[in-house]
């Protein structure tokens, strides 16, 4: 095929969402944000994404609105909001109807308030429950996301191996994004501790494993 009727041919796929290996959980890609459907909790569904685009934010947030999004948790510090232009997510959010949550943990880091982190994991799994549905982001909806997202999973039954083993498949990336992070979700998760204790002769991969090695759970 000449060059010229690729370009067209490309264009034209990109336009139509026609997208060769596109993540299978991907709910909307080409022009729209991209978010990820994780999982349904009770009769709610719980979303990770990356931040929305600063130059069509309110286009971004419209696009969440309709797909049915109640509660957007943003886990960015207030320095980052202002410095990737999402200073009006918040205000947006609120006139288009949808919950905002902020509740910013450092990058690459975990939260330092435990007590909040896990009233507020309370709060997402009681809405979960009702039916909403949520979205949960940070920047590139990796790591700090993973945090949260996956402290859901395993509040839902989970085990941390089996959250982290799914969050890294429906996202196409490892989840969470450092070895902090993959320890918190393994060390805080009550539920699960004690068979977690008794089965560490077969972990889930480590964080720096995945990152060189990566494939879908089948």
């Amino acid at each position: 095929m000449p060059y010229g009727w690729c370009s067209i041919y490309l264009r034209l796929s990109v336009q139509s969402g026609i997208i060769l290996s596109s993540p299978k959980h991907l709910v909307s890609q080409t022009m729209n944000p991209s978010i990820f459907k994780l999982k349904q909790i009770g009769s709610g569904d719980l979303y990770i994404m990356p931040c929305p685009r600063s130059q069509v934010l309110a286009e971004d947030m419209a696009h969440y609105l309709e797909l049915g999004i109640n509660t957007i948790v943003c886990l960015l510090e207030k320095p980052e909001l202002i410095a990737r232009g999402l200073a009006l997510e918040e205000r947006i959010c609120r006139e288009l109807g949808i919950s905002f949550v902020h509740f910013p943990i450092p990058d690459r880091s975990t939260p330092s308030n435990l007590l909040a982190f896990r009233q507020l994991v309370d709060k997402l799994e009681l809405e979960l429950k009702q039916g909403h549905r949520v979205a949960i982001h940070c920047y590139a909806g990796i790591g700090r996301t993973g945090i949260l997202a996956g402290s859901l999973l395993i509040r839902d039954g989970m085990t941390p191996h089996a959250a982290i083993e799914l969050m890294s498949e429906v996202r196409g990336r490892n989840m969470p994004q450092t070895q902090a992070q993959y320890e918190f979700l393994v060390e805080n998760d009550e539920q699960h501790a004690l068979a977690d204790r008794d089965s560490m002769n077969t972990p889930a991969r480590p964080w720096w494993q995945r990152l060189i090695s990566w494939s879908p759970v089948t």
